[in-house]
């Protein structure tokens, strides 16, 4: 398949690293505003432009990823779909409920696969734990609680007094969705707004449709260089804790010497930053769509996010539990 990258910073630089693993995958095009940028990651072997309209309309690829900034998303993966190319997309989708029903729609008129880079999914961590409730090992699901906390990244500034839930808690609103099911309620707390009112600190509770309840709560702190996020689900037979995403997980039954522990088979190297697990996904979904398979995190995956995140804006506003 002919796979193009829009935007080439960081994150777009991992897109070009993964794509250029897959067997079922050829990079054909970069592109960003800074052509600099795109020629960087597009080497000899692709071509670089700083229009991804006539970088569409020339390459004709079959596959688009899109790491341009948060608020940036939706023309391009619009564009993409309608061109005919199947799409992964950053998260979030868009900072509209809106514009993100719109892309998920469009992508189901064009017959196109939409993704959405919900990657800790494919974090050792997260994925292992996963597993374990699947396979029943804690019993019936109860309870999951979210800890997490990390620096302020420079590319929020200006983003609202919303953005940790947009740009970051998003993915664990996922998680918990991921382990425990539908979200039926949410109530949210925010605190210590900066000085362009951005809060830094948020808690969430849960409802689902199961019975089971949940919480995140979490923030960024000036000057961490380092994310820190640890997550315990609780079941009728025991419980699942996850004290570093990439490094272990522990099975607690209900006797006090019913412990299990799982690690990787890595702990240096690239398999140990966090990144891996985007690269894992892109991989993921290259082979799911050249499988003809749709993606494991969908777009209305992404929709429901911002359902969710949506709910919690009202609740912090209204000072409620808001029914989703």
């Amino acid at each position: 398949m002919r796979v193009a990258v829009i935007g080439c910073g960081f994150i777009g630089r991992r897109h070009a690293e993964a794509i250029r693993q897959s067997p079922y995958a050829e990079l054909v095009a970069t592109c960003d505003i800074d052509i600099t940028r795109a020629e960087a990651i597009a080497g000899a072997s692709a071509r670089a432009y700083a229009d991804y309209v006539a970088l569409l309309q020339k390459e004709k690829p079959d596959v688009v990823t899109i790491a341009t900034p948060d608020h940036l998303h939706v023309e391009p993966t619009l564009q993409a779909l309608r061109a005919g190319c199947h799409v992964f997309c950053e998260k979030p989708l868009a900072m509209t409920l809106e514009e993100a029903r719109l892309m998920a729609g469009t992508a189901a008129e064009c017959g196109r696969f939409l993704a959405v880079d919900y990657n800790r999914r494919f974090s050792f961590g997260y994925g292992k734990a996963h597993q374990l409730v699947l396979e029943g090992r804690i019993g019936d699901v109860t309870h999951a609680m979210f800890r997490v906390t990390d620096g302020i990244p420079p590319f929020v500034k200006g983003r609202g007094a919303y953005a940790f839930l947009f740009s970051m808690l998003t993915h664990h609103i996922d998680l918990v969705r991921w382990f425990c099911g539908e979200i039926v309620s949410v109530y949210a707390l925010q605190s210590r707004p900066d000085e362009e009112g951005k809060f830094l600190d948020t808690a969430l509770s849960f409802e689902f449709a199961s019975g089971a309840i949940g919480s995140i709560v979490g923030g960024w702190r000036e000057g961490q260089t380092r994310t820190i996020e640890a997550l315990e689900v609780g079941g009728t037979q025991g419980a699942v804790l996850i004290e570093d995403v990439q490094k272990r997980v522990r099975l607690h039954g209900l006797s006090p010497d019913s412990v299990e522990e799982f690690q990787p088979d890595y702990f240096w190297g690239i398999q140990t930053e966090f990144y891996h697990s985007l690269d894992t996904h892109v991989l993921s979904f290259l082979e799911r769509t050249h499988k003809g398979e749709p993606p494991l995190v969908s777009g209305w995956d992404g929709v429901r996010g911002l359902e969710i995140v949506a709910g919690a804006i009202e609740s912090h506003r209204l000072g409620c539990r808001v029914r989703l």
